[in-house]
């Protein structure tokens, strides 16, 4: 029986996407599973044999086959791009594929759309309006399960009789193995940056869908780590170049000391601390 390897990627974190095109760069297998929208393959496919990323580029926008702004799918993405990028000429009986729904992308899209309003409501008003963050989330999560199904079944069903295949997943690798597993395929989880700590917006979304399937909330827990996200936002990400450069930047100065203070998020922020649910 083959192996499929997931290897969980912080969405946004382009040193983790280097990190991945490097192990692309540097393994051996037959299949490819990237996490982009499946409207993509046709393009990826023409990468892959050798296609200038240019071109790409221009025509994935003008079918509006990315979300915007570009600028930031990039910002991510590129690395790994780069890595396929005429990969076919080396590999001929390599199969690439991407696996995201399209709806599942236009999802995310909607949601970071509508953190970002939340967060400059909390800017101006210094309130959080729990019960619509709660319910933005939740709704995210109920349906991100379905997508998540979904993908992992489109995954199993052409990773069949391959010998080695990778699928590159957000952080969220761990569920997309288990429903992998689900679906009678070997699999395996590996996290190419470690350790990694959890953004409190990672965290936000995991504790969210924790009280979704135990039913038990903690208002002031939720409450404190929405403000550790618009913290986050207003000190780090807006006050930066790039958001590795507030990424890091935040690890440096925040994540030290928040293992010494008494705050709802001890060993959450790091992915061998990531709760179980």
């Amino acid at each position: 029986m083959g192996l499929v390897e997931v290897f969980a990627l912080p969405t946004h974190l382009r040193a983790a996407s280097e990190r991945m095109a490097e192990v692309l760069r540097g393994s051996e297998f037959d299949a490819l599973f990237l996490n982009i929208s499946r409207r993509l393959n046709k393009l990826v496919k023409a990468l892959a044999e050798g296609a200038p990323y240019e071109e790409f580029i221009e025509r994935a926008r003008e079918e509006a086959l990315i979300p915007e702004p570009l600028s930031s799918w990039e910002y991510a993405e590129k690395p790994i791009l780069l890595a396929v990028k005429g990969i076919l000429n080396e590999r001929p009986e390599l199969e690439i594929w991407c696996y995201k729904r399209p709806e599942a992308v236009q999802l995310s899209v909607r949601v970071a759309e509508e953190i970002a309003r939340l967060v400059l409501r909390t800017c101006l008003t210094g309130k959080v309006d729990l019960d619509e963050w709660r319910s933005l989330l939740r709704r995210f999560s109920e349906a991100s399960a379905g997508f998540l199904e979904d993908e992992a079944e489109y995954v199993a069903e052409r990773a069949r009789g391959k010998e080695r295949a990778i699928c590159i997943s957000g952080i969220n690798g761990r569920r997309l193995k288990e429903h992998l597993s689900r679906c009678k395929v070997k699999a395996s989880l590996s996290y190419p940056v470690v350790p990694y700590h959890l953004t409190p917006i990672e965290v936000l979304v995991r504790e969210v869908e924790r009280e979704r399937r135990s039913s038990v909330e903690d208002d002031e827990r939720i409450i404190k780590i929405i403000r550790y996200h618009v913290n986050f936002v207003r000190n780090y990400i807006l006050t930066s170049r790039t958001y590795d450069e507030a990424y890091f930047k935040w690890v440096k100065h925040v994540v030290s000391w928040m293992r010494f203070k008494k705050v709802p998020l001890p060993k959450a922020y790091t992915i061998e601390g990531l709760p179980k649910f």
